[in-house]
């Protein structure tokens, strides 16, 4: 399949009141997406889609380009979602809040993300199986990651793991950054081996697998919705803001949604399911509204309880912490910077190498080179606690200013955020946290945005594990591969003067974490598989109602994941 932007509908007329329709999906994200096209494809089935975002299509070519991930965060491509006040973490960032967007347009997260795509590790899934969550094993979940695969990259891949006839393209940017290869290169005089990420072991150094096909993004809109749109028993509603879920007059079953477009209120009705797929923050929110969730929240607000169920009291987010690196002097070290992107004539020619052949900066979205590797912190776990990736970019400060949500009083050099500066980012980043936090509601208005309060590094051994990871990444830095890229590594002043200095005491990099530790964009769990709902993802107590997002997650998993498990459904 080669998709074509041009030729695809845009989808967003309403319907009239009291519609019926087999199912009504709520969301058209990275769950959303897949799930209405394998539902359409039985033809007696009738399936609505309502998204509260616009097409994917109307948001631009921005949205087609890896390089611009960042900037779609500010396009009215997501939700502008902060969290509450952090007490242990953020403590640079404006109101010590993390920035925490989730996608509003056709394809969701999927559409606005930075395209990594990793599934996890097998002892994830394993581990679910343990925790309650019956087929959800890898030995599972494995064939519908290779059903869903068009690999791009076999040749380079571990076969057996992956897929080649599936919609979902999955490349390696090309050609490679030496930022990353340099990384990739000292992971290995470290001792990590170079890997498969997605194959048989996780722990090792790779460049990222994406979700593009010749360097344009490939959102589950662009795999999966579009190439279904000319079905007659799909139908799909831009700009619809749901407001709550309709349920039967004893409360028992969910027989429809109402939702508002255009000013105007509709009610549809589901004959057989409402499926929930409006992500880990959002599906929480709409299911509080609905009168399903903590009674004592609920009570709160005086909404009708439905169902007491502990809806939004387990979130789990991946979070990072940066150390930022600036290249040997006069060198260009190949990172992503103004100067590359709007310099003439380097801008146009990159912008043309990309037009032409979907090669070059703008068909990478900056990350480029990753590990998996184990802390060492909590011993025996059957995964891996840390990743550490190359951000292969400085010369940006909306990046920290605005996408990170850093105060300006923690600013950054011209030689880390210059439109000529060559310098990249190591994350560090938790994979597997102890400390959990919740999604509650601050109004009753379906169009206010919830209470997101991650708690980051409220637990001591999240804190542990992130030093453990930027000592790691030190060590990795100062290896003979990195001297052409790596010249020093910068540390912000007010900290260095704290510690007389030094950066390398714990607490230094405990300073250092605590004020420069955000999200990684990977809420979950917030309805999980044996709280909220069963391994089918119903809703327990409910008749006519899943969950399917990454909300549904029992814990969350080691990597990037965006797509991995929604055509079990």
């Amino acid at each position: 399949y080669q998709p074509n932007y041009s030729s695809r509908s845009i989808p967003g007329s309403s319907l009239q009141n009291y519609t019926v329709m087999d199912f009504i999906i709520i969301g058209a994200g990275s769950a959303g997406s897949v799930v209405a096209t394998r539902l359409t494809e039985d033809p007696s089935v009738n399936v609505l889609v309502l998204e509260c975002g616009r097409s994917d299509i109307a948001v631009g070519l921005e949205l087609r380009i890896p390089l611009t991930a960042g900037k779609l965060q500010f396009k009215n491509a997501s939700f502008p979602f902060y969290t509450e006040e952090q007490k242990f973490a953020s403590f640079a960032n404006n109101k010590k809040q993390a920035h925490l967007p989730t996608g509003k347009t056709l394809g969701g997260g999927s559409s606005i993300n930075y395209l990594a795509y990793v599934r996890g590790a097998a002892a994830d899934y394993d581990e679910w199986q343990s925790m309650g969550a019956d087929g959800w094993s890898f030995k599972d979940v494995l064939p519908y990651f290779k059903k869903s695969e068009c690999c791009q990259c076999i040749d380079l891949l571990e076969k057996e793991f992956h897929g080649v006839d599936g919609p979902l393209p999955v490349s390696i940017r090309s050609p490679r950054n030496p930022i990353a290869t340099d990384f990739i290169n000292a992971c290995g005089q470290v001792g990590y081996p170079n890997l498969d990420y997605n194959g048989k072991d996780i722990v090792g150094a790779s460049y990222f697998q994406t979700t593009s096909m010749k360097g344009e993004r490939a959102s589950t809109a662009f795999a999966y919705l579009h190439p279904s749109m000319h079905r007659e028993n799909l139908h799909v509603v831009t700009e619809a803001n749901v407001t709550r879920i309709l349920f039967s007059q004893d409360g028992k079953k969910a027989i429809g949604v109402e939702y508002m477009k255009d000013n105007k209120i509709v009610r549809v009705l589901a004959s057989k399911e409402v499926i929930v797929s409006a992500g880990s923050l959002n599906t929480p929110k709409i299911l509080q509204l609905s009168g399903i969730g903590p009674a004592p929240e609920l009570k709160k607000w005086n909404i009708d309880l439905i169902k007491d169920l502990p809806v939004g009291l387990n979130l789990q987010d991946h979070c990072f912490t940066t150390i930022c690196c600036i290249g040997p002097p006069k060198k260009n070290i190949g990172s992503i910077n103004g100067a590359k992107l709007l310099g003439f004539p380097s801008g146009l020619l990159s912008l043309a190498e990309w037009f032409l052949h979907g090669t070059g900066i703008f068909a990478s979205s900056g990350l480029d080179g990753n590990l998996f590797c184990h802390s060492g912190v909590r011993r025996n776990l059957p995964y891996p606690d840390l990743q550490i990736s190359v951000f292969a970019t400085g010369g940006d400060p909306d990046l920290f200013y605005k996408n990170l949500n850093v105060s300006p009083e923690w600013t950054y050099p011209p030689e880390f955020i210059g439109p000529n500066a060559e310098a990249f980012i190591i994350l560090v980043t938790l994979l597997h946290p102890v400390s959990r936090g919740s999604v509650t509601l601050k109004s009753t208005d379906s169009q206010a945005h919830p209470a997101i309060q991650p708690n980051y590094l409220q637990e001591d051994v999240d804190l542990k594990t992130l030093m453990a990871g930027c000592k790691i990444a030190m060590k990795i830095l100062q290896q003979g591969a990195m001297k052409d890229t790596f010249g020093r590594a910068y540390f912000h002043p007010k900290l260095l003067q704290k510690h007389n200095n030094k950066s390398d005491s714990d607490a230094f990099w405990e300073d250092h974490i605590r004020h420069f530790c955000t999200t990684l964009y990977h809420p979950t769990s917030t309805c999980a598989i044996g709280k909220v709902v069963d391994p089918q993802l119903k809703v327990y107590g409910m008749n006519g109602l899943r969950v399917a997002d990454a909300s549904i997650m029992p814990q969350i998993m080691s990597g990037l994941f965006r797509y991995y498990m929604w055509l079990h459904l």
